[in-house]
């Protein structure tokens, strides 16, 4: 989907969410989801304006899921202010749900001003690790160091670890800060074994039996805690390939059955 509207000698360009009636200073606004997801594309070749309306109940959030969507703004993203910068008593939001290791970035040609809009953090489907960095926005310029709110009451972390929202000139990133612990270490218990090869079985994996996590087990079996580190571990290859052949053996079954 691509939005061009640029009228003859009209000061408002692009696409304005929940922009009231336009008409005795923008009265209402009412309240507007848009949201791109999957391999859904968005453009804008001039400016989005996030709640342009006047009515203090007037709401509209942008909301992008997951890594493959496409999202770009030739011009300026403005949340709840208009194009003179006056803020609009409304409310705007930036809403990502983070699915993968990644995430798609909303790539804005002109300026972001942030400071009048909320953000949202939803996880689905990913466990992040810690260490993790998505970029949610980059832009000519960013205005504003910091969302007017964050909530994060949608993206639960691990034991250890925590968000942190970070503003540069030019991006926002979403950080995860800490670390939960050793890679493949499912039961938390200081060392990758068989142990968590069960936990992992039993759908006890932060992403739920998946093959992305049987791959961090299998790659870190073996490891140990640093501060368990002189402790000798035996050596991996033959329990590595006995698990895995039981986990061939209870996938025949299951197909069976």
């Amino acid at each position: 989907m691509t939005v061009d509207s640029k009228p003859d000698g009209s000061t408002w360009t692009g696409l304005a969410l929940s922009g009231g009636n336009n008409r005795g200073g923008n009265k209402g606004g009412g309240e507007t989801l848009l949201e791109v997801r999957d391999q859904g594309s968005f453009t804008v070749q001039q400016d989005l304006n996030l709640t342009l309306g006047t009515d203090p109940n007037a709401t509209s959030t942008l909301k992008v899921r997951g890594p493959d969507a496409a999202v770009a703004i030739q011009g300026d993203l403005r949340m709840a202010l208009d194009p003179s910068g006056a803020v609009n008593p409304g409310i705007a939001n930036l809403y990502a749900v983070i699915t993968a290791a990644t995430q798609s970035t909303i790539q804005v040609g002109g300026d972001v001003n942030i400071d009048n809009g909320n953000l949202i953090v939803e996880l689905d489907g990913f466990t992040p690790l810690g260490g993790e960095s998505f970029e949610l926005i980059t832009a000519g310029s960013v205005t504003g160091t910091a969302f007017k709110s964050e909530d994060f009451s949608l993206a639960s972390l691990l034991d250890g670890l925590s968000w942190e929202v970070a503003v540069s000139g030019t991006s926002v990133l979403l950080n995860v800060l800490g670390s939960a612990g050793l890679p493949g270490d499912f039961d938390a218990d200081g060392d990758v074994d068989g142990a968590d090869f069960l936990v992992w079985q039993r759908g006890g994996s932060p992403n739920g039996a998946s093959a992305e996590d049987l791959n961090t087990w299998r790659a870190n079996f073996g490891d140990v805690a640093s501060v368990a580190a002189t402790t000798s571990v035996p050596e991996p290859t033959s329990f590595l390939l006995a698990f895995l052949g039981l986990a061939a053996c209870a996938h025949g079954l299951r197909k069976v059955s």
